[in-house]
């Protein structure tokens, strides 16, 4: 299971039976602090990777709002309000 989250302070809700019972692990990692340690050749190739795949329709991520680039400042704006549900685009 892979969840993309905000850094807020609302818990993540798990049932502690189910992971016993069912030995489940789970794992996190901070991305912004991952890909500052990368090496720059190595997140070059990762972000190039994804940038690939969403534009083939093959990686998908819920959108809240898209924007042009003439209206940055309203992006910059929304991409701040906490509880969005998507992410905030920019179009050429």
């Amino acid at each position: 299971m892979v969840i993309f989250v905000a850094a807020t302070d609302a818990p993540l809700k798990l049932s502690s039976g189910t992971l016993i019972t069912k030995h489940i692990t789970i794992k996190g990692f901070w991305g912004a602090k991952v890909i500052e340690m990368m090496d720059p050749e190595k997140r070059r190739t990762l972000i190039v990777g994804l940038m690939s795949l969403a534009a083939q329709g093959k990686l998908t991520l819920d959108t809240e709002a898209v924007f042009p680039l003439s209206e940055i400042q309203d992006a910059v704006k929304a991409a701040l309000i906490p509880g969005r549900k998507g992410k905030v685009l920019l179009r050429p």
